[in-house]
């Protein structure tokens, strides 16, 4: 099975963990590789001391092209409108919708992923090196 490894800032990741956010915005989504429902590990970003902390599924991919944006991405991501359409930058953006997070007890480095260093924003990883 294909999964995907996201970097992700600590106070999202927080929000996440804590089910106060259940909708993760990028401006991508992982396509064809990856069928729905697909898993996502949660690289946390700090500098000199990342990790991944936690995982969650990704239950269904959400599109947004242009302002208004819907109720369920403003409210599902803890973003004002305004805020959305700055990262968007007039393209289209993708609600990942988040369901099971679940947070590790110790955190994982990513050689346990095949991984020397931490994406930019995501990429895909086999479930057997998680």
């Amino acid at each position: 099975m294909i999964s995907v490894l996201a970097s992700i800032r600590p106070f999202w990741c927080e929000k996440i963990l804590l089910r106060m956010k259940f909708v993760e915005l990028r401006k991508t989504y992982p396509r064809a590789a990856c069928g729905l429902p697909f898993k996502v590990y949660m690289y946390e970003t700090k500098p000199g001391a990342g990790a991944v902390v936690g995982e969650f599924i990704c239950w269904f991919v959400e599109r947004a092209d242009r302002w208004p944006y819907q109720i369920s991405l403003v409210q599902g991501s803890c973003l004002e409108p305004n805020e959305i359409a700055m990262y968007a930058g007039g393209k289209t953006v993708y609600g990942w919708h988040i369901s099971n997070a679940i947070k590790y007890d110790q955190p994982v480095p990513l050689e346990r992923f095949g991984l020397t260093r931490a994406p930019q924003n995501w990429c895909y990883v086999k479930e057997d090196e998680a």
